[in-house]
């Protein structure tokens, strides 16, 4: 890196969108709902907004992005309930969730600084990097670590391949890309598509059944989606 100071944000981006957020939203798994875990890490978007709004005097963005990205966070909602209504209030396991959405915001952030300087390939290097140096210390206090004989066999190979290189790697550099080109609001808020392709992944895959808050879900966040653009467009 170019100085010491951008050294510090490579290990910020390590250290929030790697480390702290995988460990905080699969330890909060452990206790709450997975309902409650997906709808609460789904405002990352909203609280990238703010956090753009708060430190970029001049970026601040209108009220038609936290019109459009609430809208969009109630069809979330629909769609992460689409097959049953389960709210179960845990301290512990939502404030996990929360820190797991805030930890994503603030590396969405601290990556639209760095992409103005470095390339997305030298970023996405350095944040696996520090992700992995900093989640060391948590691996060392698991109690339930797993034998290492474990990643001898044979069927667990394609399960390492596909999160080692297209839920991490691709997805890491893609990611960047769009905070690159799209900045890092509106990249963001692309992630409110993230229950529509679960949802019908679900249908294609498990053969799962879309009920009428599904649809409803998906047209909220679509809808979403296209006023807050809308607004943002028209504002006088």
């Amino acid at each position: 890196s170019k100085s010491l100071r951008d050294e510090f944000l490579f290990a910020v981006c390590g250290l929030c969108g790697g480390s702290i957020y995988f460990i905080a939203e699969n330890t909060a798994l452990e206790y709450t709902l997975v309902s409650n875990v997906s709808l609460i890490t789904a405002i990352s978007p909203l609280l990238t907004t703010f956090l753009v709004g708060l430190i970029y005097k001049n970026e601040r963005p209108g009220k038609g992005i936290y019109v459009g990205s609430v809208v969009a966070l109630i069809g979330v909602a629909c769609v992460i309930f689409n097959s049953s209504f389960v709210v179960k209030m845990n301290p512990i396991g939502d404030l996990l969730s929360l820190s797991a959405a805030l930890s994503w915001a603030v590396y969405s952030v601290v990556l639209r600084k760095l992409n103005a300087v470095y390339s997305v390939m030298f970023i996405s290097r350095k944040t696996f990097f520090y992700g992995v140096l900093t989640a060391v210390p948590y691996m060392l206090t698991e109690p339930e670590m797993s034998s290492p004989e474990v990643l001898l066999r044979a069927e667990v190979w394609p399960h390492m391949l596909f999160l080692g290189v297209f839920a991490s790697m691709v997805a890491y550099v893609i990611w960047a890309q769009s905070v690159k080109h799209l900045g890092a609001i509106t990249a963001s808020n692309y992630i409110y598509l993230q229950p529509i392709v679960t949802l019908v992944a679900s249908v294609i895959i498990l053969s799962e059944t879309i009920t009428i808050v599904g649809y409803v879900g998906c047209g909220l966040i679509l809808g979403g989606l296209w006023l807050g653009d809308y607004l943002t467009r028209t504002k006088p």
